[in-house]
């Protein structure tokens, strides 16, 4: 992406929508980034999906997923050892590592500070792509204020907004401030919503 930070991998970004109402998003390493239909739905404008985009892309900038599949494989290898010494294939031990593998990539939990990480670069990517970046920590908490003590499957896998609006505000202030005519909304995302609204 043209607006992620410098000296990152080249990754061939793939952006998919998921058709699940669920509001929720993730990503996965390598420049794979996805968003449910219900981020669309429930997102009032175009700045409020960019800002999810943008907190997702980050975590891929970041090699936060690349750094818990890391973690995920390590704490899988001794089992295959102990498979090898126990008698298993190695074929099996192997897809029972892959399979483990990619569920931990999908369920990905971050900690604070890298959630507060990927909302800083999200805050940076916004702001150089024209958008406000006070969109994100916005819809974050109208999310959070609509589920009103309701498990949102958003908030099992991102945390809670209360304190991000502070360090989105500092960093948008190191920024100095949000881009001049910041850009909110586009004909082309009411399109896409409306389209995904009829089906």
């Amino acid at each position: 992406m043209a607006h992620t930070p410098n000296n990152q991998p080249n990754y061939v970004w793939r952006f998919k929508i998921v058709n699940d109402r669920k509001i929720n998003a993730f990503a996965l390493p390598g420049g794979f980034v996805y968003i449910n239909r219900g981020v669309f739905e429930s997102a009032d404008n175009e700045a409020e999906l960019a800002g999810v985009i943008a907190h997702e892309t980050a975590h891929v900038v970041l090699r936060h997923g690349t750094s818990q599949a890391s973690k995920a494989y390590i704490a899988q290898a001794p089992l295959s050892i102990v498979g090898g010494v126990l008698g298993n294939s190695v074929g099996s031990v192997l897809a029972q590592l892959g399979i483990r593998f990619a569920t931990d990539s999908i369920l990905l939990k971050y900690s604070r500070d890298a959630e507060k990480q990927a909302d800083v670069v999200g805050v940076q990517v916004l702001h150089d792509s024209g958008y406000h970046p006070i969109a994100m920590v916005q819809f974050f908490e109208k999310i959070q204020a609509e589920s009103k003590g309701r498990a949102s499957e958003f908030f099992s896998d991102h945390p809670n907004p209360e304190n991000r609006m502070n360090y989105v505000q500092a960093e948008i202030e190191k920024l100095g401030g949000p881009p001049a005519n910041a850009r909110t909304d586009s004909p082309d995302f009411h399109a896409i919503k409306n389209r995904l609204m009829s089906r």
